[in-house]
């Protein structure tokens, strides 16, 4: 079987591929393709309606060939990151859930996703079962998505040229810019997601400053940036080609509506 205990991420590696083979990396991978899908929906929704929005009210912008300053790119980023958070908490919820006991440390036994989803109502209820660990993710997501979208367009019209715009800018350069909006979100916002996760498989219900108070006094502060390596070298890919797609996309509809 897998070691509950690992020495770090690259020792986790080595013990799941020894134990379970190269797919054993893949289990469980509907379920968070389906939960992103779900995710990048409702961030771009919900950005591209509050930029509507935006334009609607302030007459300065109605021109859509203006890009929003920064500072109302950020408010779109945060409002992204409220809606998505009540994507996000039931999803995360399970998935630290379904790990823990793949990891023979929970007490309670679920069958699958929606066998967890089941037992966590029965059990726990919505608010405090299913959305445990809900405002934790609001502080982590509305910040990020602040950094996240205001990083990329800020990155993005660093590198356009003398008179140009967005729409001149390589594919190469749009995945540049949001991998680094990526890092950015992660980085500035990692300890939020630490102790929401912790929060979601406690067996207790602890608020947000006890966990904080736990994990610098067991661990200092480094412990709240735990894994913060192995998500870097997620972040900087998944956000590449996220946002890269993004823009084709845009780009695909602008040309068919």
């Amino acid at each position: 079987g897998i070691n509950a205990e690992y020495m770090g991420a690259f020792d986790c590696l080595k013990q799941i591929i020894h134990s379970e083979g190269v797919k054993g990396l893949y289990k469980g991978i509907l379920s968070p393709v389906a939960g992103a899908a779900a995710e990048n929906a409702t961030i771009f929704f919900a950005y591209g309606q509050v930029q509507e929005l935006i334009r609607s009210y302030v007459s300065q912008l109605r021109d859509r060939h203006q890009p929003l300053p920064l500072q109302y790119v950020a408010i779109c980023g945060a409002s992204a990151g409220v809606a998505v958070s009540f994507v996000l908490t039931p999803v995360e919820l399970v998935k630290c859930r379904l790990q823990v006991q793949a990891l023979g440390l929970s007490s309670t036994h679920y069958r699958g996703v929606w066998d967890c989803v089941k037992q966590t109502i029965a059990k726990e209820g919505l608010k405090d079962g299913l959305y445990r660990g809900h405002i934790s993710t609001m502080l982590r997501e509305v910040p990020g998505n602040m950094a996240w979208f205001s990083c990329y367009e800020f990155f993005c019209r660093l590198m356009i040229p003398e008179g140009g715009s967005k729409s001149d800018l390589p594919a190469y350069t749009l995945m540049s810019a949001g991998a680094l909006g990526g890092m950015s979100y992660w980085t500035a916002f990692y300890p939020a997601d630490t102790i929401k996760s912790a929060q979601q498989v406690s067996s207790e219900r602890l608020s947000f400053l006890s966990v904080f108070r736990n994990i610098v006094h067991q661990r200092g502060i480094r412990g709240l940036y735990t894994g913060w390596g192995v998500t870097m070298c997620r972040a900087a890919p998944a956000n590449a080609v996220i946002f890269g797609v993004y823009e084709e996309t845009r780009k695909y509809l602008d040309l068919v509506t």
